[in-house]
């Protein structure tokens, strides 16, 4: 018999396992450095996996960190296109971080 795995193809969730010592394994993607699927695996001998992904969504900061991050690639997407990046431009992702339910909710 195989030992417990857990997968995830949140780059995020898959950055927490490793800061919380979950073993990793394996990832399986595309070909291509630019591929967006991608698998990580991990071996959660100990079922711990279940309650990091709980307490990774649970935590605030973190969530926060992640919904910045994606504005922040907004940011530099803009600016790659047009030089020049103001917060009209982008106007959409940052009424998002400011949202009720929104990452600091």
């Amino acid at each position: 018999m195989s030992a417990p795995t857990t997968a995830t193809r949140s780059i995020w969730l898959a950055a927490w396992y490793l800061a919380h010592d979950l073993e990793f394994l394996r990832a399986v993607a595309l070909p291509g450095r630019r591929s967006h699927i991608c698998s990580f695996v991990f071996a959660d001998r100990d079922d711990r996996a279940a309650g990091l992904a709980r307490e990774f969504r649970d935590d605030r900061p973190v969530q926060r960190l992640i919904a910045a991050r994606l504005v922040a690639a907004k940011i530099l997407d803009a600016v790659a296109e047009h030089a020049w990046c103001a917060p009209e431009d982008i106007a959409e992702p940052l009424s998002y971080l400011r949202q009720p339910g929104g990452p600091d909710a």
